[in-house]
């Protein structure tokens, strides 16, 4: 395939002026925005492009990285204990409603795509369990005849992904070159284990990408010329302050406080995951075990602490909104229902209880919990209220 460049860059130079190195090339194509673009992929064999002005500036420090659901910490530490740089990096308020509702367009979309699908093969679903035709799952052994809208919108939908998809490559490399370029080179982090997170949380890591940013940092740390190396998660470093004492914490507790040394109680808390990503540049490996070296920790603590104090952020401004797949509350609807139901519990006389039909206070969903509420008054205000007017509800 003949290929001309008027001016090629310096990484074009690198892998085109070395024919030697050429193993393969591959025509792909791709859909983009509804149209087929076909690219010239070559692969070769020899060392990836390094700009000897991208990290011309990196200090040749320690980066402590805490990597976590949705938020990355970074610290970085020298030889003396003195603090380089830290980032924190999480997703503000505006993101997590964008996030809400590009998921609610999304559903909206799917949903659009089965009715579609059902409405154009009436004959290729069964009846559900009611007995509704074409309301059950799929006929095997049947073909599905699309109509052009659909195809439309099925194209409209995978592309939305595509540009998801890249804009999180982007924005996880430009991440991990930030991180290498103002923490360190050398890059510590702990050895967790994504896929047991996706058990949890696989709407949060399908947004934030934290495989995808271990194996950018572990790249851009080489092209560095620095080393990148996993500690196990036995040290237990969100557990434990930097005066040695082990302070164990829930996942809701998001700040650091210890009550042997009194840091987060008597001055002002520290975020727990920047907290843990510098108590990560503290770790020693050597042949025998890894270890945590809490004196150099401690010492440091002192020239450290306003810097991290200032990266976490005040605690009262700090937020965070949880999203949910139904309803449109910002709580879950589990928490609704509980405070709702404690509420008329309160209210509710305990002599007339029986007039309450007997509907548990504990199901899911405020309105079931409202209508035990209207329920009970209409049992006990019938006599008082007067015919034709509505019954006027507090709750």
């Amino acid at each position: 395939i003949p290929v001309s460049l008027s001016a090629p860059s310096p990484r074009e130079s690198w892998y085109l002026g070395d024919p030697t190195s050429w193993r393969r090339v591959k025509i792909v194509r791709r859909e983009v925005r509804h149209h087929y673009v076909y690219e010239v992929h070559l692969l070769c064999a020899k060392s990836p492009y390094r700009d000897p002005a991208r990290y011309a500036d990196a200090p040749d420090s320690v980066a402590g990285v805490d990597l976590g659901v949705s938020t990355m910490a970074a610290v970085g530490v020298d030889q003396g204990g003195t603090i380089t740089d830290a980032l924190l990096v999480r997703p503000s308020v505006q993101e997590l409603e964008q996030r809400r509702q590009l998921a609610q367009r999304r559903r909206r979309a799917q949903r659009a795509l089965e009715r579609s699908r059902r409405t154009t093969n009436p004959d290729s679903y069964g009846p559900d369990r009611h007995g509704r035709a074409g309301k059950g799952s799929r006929l095997p052994g049947t073909r599905l005849v699309t109509s052009k809208s659909y195809r439309v919108q099925r194209r409209t939908l995978r592309d939305e992904r595509r540009r998801e998809y890249e804009a999180r490559v982007i924005t996880t490399n430009l991440a991990a070159a930030k991180v290498i370029a103002r923490c360190g080179t050398h890059v510590i982090t702990e050895d967790v284990s994504v896929k047991a997170w996706q058990c949890n949380w696989g709407k949060s890591l399908s947004y934030f990408a934290p495989s995808e940013l271990l194996g950018a940092l572990e790249r851009e740390a080489r092209l560095a010329g620095g080393s990148f190396s996993k500690v196990p998660c036995q040290l237990g470093l969100t557990q434990r302050c930097h005066c040695g004492a082990v302070q164990n914490k829930s996942l809701s507790e998001r700040w650091h406080r210890c009550e042997s040394c009194g840091a987060g109680n008597d001055t002002a808390p520290v975020d727990r995951d920047v907290h843990s990503a510098y108590l990560a540049a503290f770790v020693t490996s050597s042949t025998s075990a890894v270890t945590l070296d809490t004196d150099r920790a401690l010492v440091a603590w002192s020239g450290a602490e306003a810097s991290l104090v200032a990266v976490s952020g005040d605690p009262l401004m700090r937020r965070t909104i949880r999203s949910h797949s139904r309803g449109t509350s910002r709580w879950s609807r589990r928490n609704v229902s509980d405070r709702a139901g404690r509420e008329i519990a309160s209210d509710v006389d305990l002599q007339c209880l029986e007039h309450a039909q007997d509907v548990p206070l504990c199901d899911v969903g405020v309105e079931k919990t409202h209508a035990v509420r209207l329920r009970y008054e209409e049992s006990t205000a019938e006599a008082g209220r007067p015919n034709g007017r509505q019954l006027r509800l507090d709750g």
